[in-house]
């Protein structure tokens, strides 16, 4: 475990752990699926999330092409999920 700070926020980050967990993913959930907003998201997804976020990403060991549900409204505020080994300590 190491100890991180993100803008307001430090944590408690198993980043090795949640390498190991992504690295038993072979696809993220937009991969599966057949609406059109996933497939955007496949083609588009290094473009986005901004620099600033992949960077974050990294740091907590999140590889942000598997996502594990992406929720699509069709309204432009879609969200995509992920999981990490972490705790927020302040």
């Amino acid at each position: 475990m190491e100890t991180i700070t993100i803008g307001r926020w430090t944590l408690e980050v198993d980043r090795e752990a949640t390498e190991a967990a992504f690295s038993k993913i072979s696809l993220g959930s937009p991969e599966t699926c057949e609406c059109d907003y996933c497939k955007n998201l496949v083609v588009a997804r290094d473009s986005a999330y901004p620099e600033d976020a992949r960077q974050v990403f990294s740091q907590l060991g999140i590889d942000y092409r598997k996502e594990a549900v992406r929720h699509g409204s069709g309204t432009g505020l879609d969200r995509s999920c992920t999981a990490m080994e972490a705790s927020f300590i302040s």
